[in-house]
């Protein structure tokens, strides 16, 4: 595998227990000297009373989506999966299509039924073996990157 030292963590933001989940995810990359961008920490996170806002969230938007050119790979989570994770997965896709080839692209999809039950859309966009099932299947793979 490539060399990958930045990881920007994207995911659904609506829920605190996802916003806990992906500083979780966060915890396993720094565990193993990575850096990490990880959105409603380093970006913003836009609340309720905040989101009709749209300068602001145009704010928010443009440091996320420049944050991409920092990173060498993104890390999904894909349980509950929102509007915001698929523009984002859309922007990395096209990044890594159009010039920069060895952007790493990871999913993590925890549900027990396994990955088969995840989109055929969205499990297109990873290369085999790129989307893992737990926190521990993700430690064991950034060790090897």
């Amino acid at each position: 595998m490539r060399e990958c030292r930045k990881f920007y963590l994207a995911g659904p933001l609506r829920f605190e227990s996802n916003r806990l989940y992906l500083e979780r995810v966060d915890a396993v990359f720094r565990s193993h000297g990575y850096e990490t961008w990880l959105p409603h920490r380093d970006a913003g996170f836009i609340t309720a009373s905040q989101a009709c806002d749209p300068e602001l969230i145009a704010q928010v938007l443009r440091r996320n989506l420049a944050a991409f050119d920092d990173c060498d790979g993104v890390l999904f989570l894909l349980d509950g999966y929102q509007t915001g994770t698929i523009l984002e997965l859309g922007y990395a896709l096209s990044l890594k299509r159009q010039h920069r080839v060895d952007l790493l692209l990871i999913g993590l999809y925890s549900d027990l039924r396994s990955t088969s039950s995840l989109d055929p859309m969205v499990a297109f966009c990873f290369e085999p073996g790129n989307i893992v099932g737990s926190l521990l299947e993700l430690e064991e793979l950034i060790a090897t990157l």
